[in-house]
Order: structure tokens, then C-alpha cells, then sequence
């Protein structure tokens, strides 16, 4: 354990300092994520979930034929017939773990004592993002979605990853962007294909426009933050409190946009899947 938490320090001080001179502003942001952040996932131990791994934890929990589970691992929850109650039961017990623990690191990273007002901002901008990409990946696996593929770090990723937290971040468009991903991944597990088109001339025209838009929504943010730590001790309160209120309805609008998509609903497969 140690070890990991040495070799997560190590990587993100090295993100840290790598950016620690660029200013942040909303035209580089998406930039950053993509060309810093993105790559170094595999280096930090907890971004990138492994999707078996985490199903067949989560699941097991509260379906006990291990049947159903390898069939929810071989396509989808929803595929396998586990019911959204589950599923969302399974979200909001995930979403409360990982904004509990991405609170209490920025309470310490909130501190001016903790770290440097030269760092403040940088951190938190690898912090937030690191957590909201491994919070994207866990609601995409329990409401339908394939594995995020980070040894292949691509444009296909990029966009992938940007759509899923501009969800989070409520911008719009984005929501329109998730449902042509959603509806290619349903059709692939419907229809037991190999793959599904992806209807790009839709999707790159609305990935321009949200990477527009969402590097000014998590600008915001990391300034409110970044200001909040000026004040010793009251500083790392109020940064907790701002992630709590922050990283929670975030999480939740993710959440609640998954569970309306075809792709993470049994009646769905039952209706269009065809004997193999």
C-alpha cells in the first residue's frame, strides 16, 4: 500500500510540476487533460477501473448467481436482466464513496501549509480530474458501457472521456454526444456484434463545441477552489466543503442522465437481442 501511494505521489507531483508554469485557462484545459492528465492514468493506481474486476465486486453484492454476473461482465447489468433498482443502488453507494474520499483529500490539500499557493490551482486541477475520471468509468460499467481503453490513449479515448465529464459538468450538448455512444455500445450487445458503427460526422461537430464550453466550467471551479485556500485550516474546510458540493451533484447528474439511456435497461435487450 505504501508503495502505491509513494508511486501515486511521485506521478502526480511529476503532472504537477510539468504544469505548474502553464497558466490554466479554459481554451487549454481540455489540452491539458488530454496531453497530461489522460496519459499518466495508468501510472496512478485507482484512476483507470478494471471493469471485470469492478462489476463482478459491486454485483456480487447483491446477486448471488455467479451466472448472471459473467454474463453482465460478457455484455452488460442490463443484458444480464439486473434491474435498474439494483444498479442504482450499487451508483449512489459508489458516488458517496468516492466524493467522501475525494473531500477529504482536498480538506489536505485545502490547507496553505499542505502545499503551495504556487501549486494550489494545478493540484486541484489533477486532483478533480483524476477523481472524475474514475467516478465516469464506474457509472459507465454498471449502466452499459464498454471498457475505457487507457493503453490505447487516442483521440477516441480523449473524446470519450471529455463527453463523460462534460455530462458531469452539465454542458450542453454533451448529454446528446453520450446518447450516440450509448446507442452504438446497446446495438453492439443487442445484436451480439462485434462492434457497432458510431455515427462520427454526429459526434466530432458536438465534441468541438462541448470542449469549447467545458473548459470554462471547470475553470470556474478550480478558481472558487484555489481561492478558498487563503485562510489557514478555514481554508481546507471551506475547499472540502466546495468539492463536497461540487463533486456529489456532478456525479448525480452523470448518474441520472445514464439510467434514462436504453443501454441500462433489461426491457431493452429482452426486445431486440437475437438468439446466438
Amino acid at each position: 500500500m505504501q508503495e502505491n501511494t509513494t508511486q501515486n505521489t511521485e506521478v502526480i507531483n511529476n503532472i504537477i510540476n510539468t504544469i505548474k508554469d502553464i497558466k490554466i485557462t479554459p481554451k487549454n484545459i481540455v489540452s491539458l487533460i488530454e496531453t497530461h492528465i489522460i496519459p499518466n492514468a495508468t501510472k496512478i493506481k485507482g484512476v483507470c477501473i478494471n471493469r471485470e474486476e469492478f462489476l463482478k465486486r459491486e454485483l456480487s453484492l447483491y446477486i448471488n448467481d455467479a451466472s448472471v454476473i459473467d454474463l453482465a461482465i460478457e455484455n452488460n447489468p442490463a443484458y444480464a436482466g439486473i434491474s435498474k433498482e439494483i444498479i442504482d443502488k450499487i451508483a449512489n453507494s459508489v458516488i458517496n464513496k468516492e466524493t467522501n474520499t475525494t473531500t477529504g483529500i482536498s480538506f489536505v490539500t485545502g490547507l496553505p501549509g499542505g502545499i503551495t499557493m504556487a501549486l494550489a490551482i494545478p493540484a486541484d486541477f489533477v486532483q478533480n480530474t483524476c477523481f472524475a475520471i474514475r467516478l465516469a468509468q464506474e457509472l459507465a460499467y454498471l449502466y452499459g458501457f464498454d471498457e475505457f481503453n487507457f493503453n490505447n490513449c487516442n483521440s477516441e479515448l480523449n473524446n470519450k472521456i471529455m463527453i463523460f465529464l462534460a455530462t458531469m459538468y452539465g454542458v450542453d450538448l454533451a448529454d446528446k454526444a453520450l446518447k450516440e455512444i450509448a446507442k452504438s455500445v446497446s446495438v453492439k450487445v443487442a445484436k451480439q456484434l462485434t462492434k457497432a458503427p458510431l455515427t462520427k460526422g454526429i459526434l466530432y461537430p458536438m465534441i468541438k463545441q462541448i470542449c469549447k464550453v467545458i473548459g470554462i466550467k471547470i475553470s470556474k471551479q478550480i478558481f472558487a477552489r484555489s481561492v478558498s485556500k487563503v485562510v489557514p485550516v478555514i481554508g481546507g474546510v471551506v475547499s472540502g466543503a466546495i468539492t463536497y458540493i461540487t463533486f456529489k451533484p456532478m456525479s448525480e447528474r452523470l448518474k441520472d442522465y445514464l439510467e434514462e439511456l436504453d443501454i441500462c435497461n433489461p426491457e431493452f435487450y429482452e426486445n431486440n437481442k437475437i438468439e446466438i
